[in-house]
């Protein structure tokens, strides 16, 4: 569980549903989905109007992206 909690500090969607009990698995895949296309589409301008992402913050939000996926699926390795 402390895994999951350094991995939700990080931006994992929580595992759990507006009832408090764990969400359906393909609820929950398509909640990491829209995550994924919140954070890459996540940029803005100066002047607060949305830009596709470029440079750094793209690759922020893609390095933040694979460090999840790549903890979880250590996670439930056997």
């Amino acid at each position: 569980m402390q895994r999951f909690t350094i991995l939700q500090d990080k931006g994992l969607p929580s595992l759990l549903g507006n009832n408090d009990r764990l969400m359906k698995h393909i609820d929950y895949i398509h909640k990491l989905n829209t995550y994924a296309v919140d954070q890459v589409n996540s940029s803005t301008s100066a002047s607060g109007e949305k830009e596709l992402p470029t440079g750094q913050s793209l690759y922020d939000n893609l390095e933040i992206l694979f460090y999840i996926e790549h903890e979880v699926k250590h996670l439930f390795q056997l």
